[in-house]
């Protein structure tokens, strides 16, 4: 059966073997042309007639290349986008900088997850900016475009943790907008899914039950506000709870206390106040969490001093 993995994989090999021919066929006859007519063996330039033969070899030899790429390049994009029956289903939530996958019972991980020997089709969508899935290993690359969704197909093969990452520059912290695809034997997969935790040797699953800092890196938010007092895009969440710091409102620059309704604003509404000596770059939290979701968040922070 044909993956994207070897569809890319043929379209590929195709194309470096036929440009390979060319280069050589190309300096081989360049070469044995200034030999073969160079001034001492022809001091007197003849005409050389045309050949109505040669004119159509070097026609119609070129554009059936040219077809057969399409083809092999044809029969891969369409295995990418053409959704299969029975496919795993998940959706693929982008923004500045980190990927949260979202599957059809609910669970929410910031790596995706995958049983072996299944077909999985992704739907992406950008909160923010344009972002790519990149999967090196299954040869999918797609855009996360912001206002419309794009969709990708691939089949899981053997098991192994895989990298994700960021194809398409996203600003300031892309090159760290990582991920991982962990694919798993069907048993426990449906195992980790359904709450379990899951041990595999050499690989460190992401858990189901997110709280305190897990539910922050699963929104993205330990990708621009560290936890260890180092500012990054944003300020640093340790020690933030209980302190006092600059914020610009409205362009006027006042300081505020730290405290519980401070951080929950700046969560479901980061542009009212901006922190001093920061961009406002940050998107709303308001959708992606919930109120219980909210509240974890906000003792994860309290907890970090």
């Amino acid at each position: 059966m044909a993956t994207t993995t070897s569809s890319v994989n043929e379209a590929f090999y195709f194309i470096t073997v036929i440009s390979a021919l060319l280069f050589f066929g190309i300096v081989f006859l360049m070469v044995y042309f200034l030999v073969r007519y160079r001034r001492a063996r022809n001091p007197t330039a003849t005409e050389i007639p045309g050949n109505i033969w040669l004119e159509l070899i070097w026609i119609v030899v070129p554009t059936i290349i040219v077809l057969v790429m399409f083809v092999y390049g044809l029969a891969g994009y369409t295995l990418q986008r053409t959704k299969v029956a029975g496919a795993l289903e998940v959706e693929v939530h982008t923004r500045q900088w980190a990927f949260l996958f979202e599957y059809p019972n609910g669970v929410k991980s910031p790596d995706l997850v995958a049983p072996s020997g299944r077909d999985v089709r992704l739907t992406l969508e950008s909160e923010d900016v344009i972002h790519a899935f990149y999967l090196p290993a299954y040869r999918v690359q797609l855009d996360a475009v912001p206002g419309m969704k794009t969709y990708a197909n691939f089949r899981t093969g053997v098991v192994g943790s895989f990298d994700i990452l960021c194809a398409q520059y996203c600003g300031t912290l892309h090159s760290s907008m990582l991920a991982k695809l962990f694919v798993l034997p069907p048993a426990d997969f449906d195992r980790w899914s359904s709450g379990e935790k899951v041990q595999l040797e050499g690989v460190q699953l992401p858990p189901i039950a997110a709280s305190g800092l897990e539910l922050l890196r699963q929104r993205s938010c330990l990708a621009c506000h560290s936890t260890d007092g180092n500012p990054l895009a944003g300020p640093s969440f340790k020690g933030m709870f209980g302190s006092t710091v600059e914020i610009m409102t409205k362009g006027a620059k006042r300081s505020v206390l730290v405290d519980e309704a401070f951080i929950r604003k700046s969560i479901t509404d980061p542009g009212a106040d901006i922190a001093v000596g920061f961009q406002n770059i940050m998107p709303s939290g308001k959708d992606s969490f919930g109120k219980l979701d909210l509240d974890e968040a906000v003792e994860a922070i309290k907890a970090l001093k």
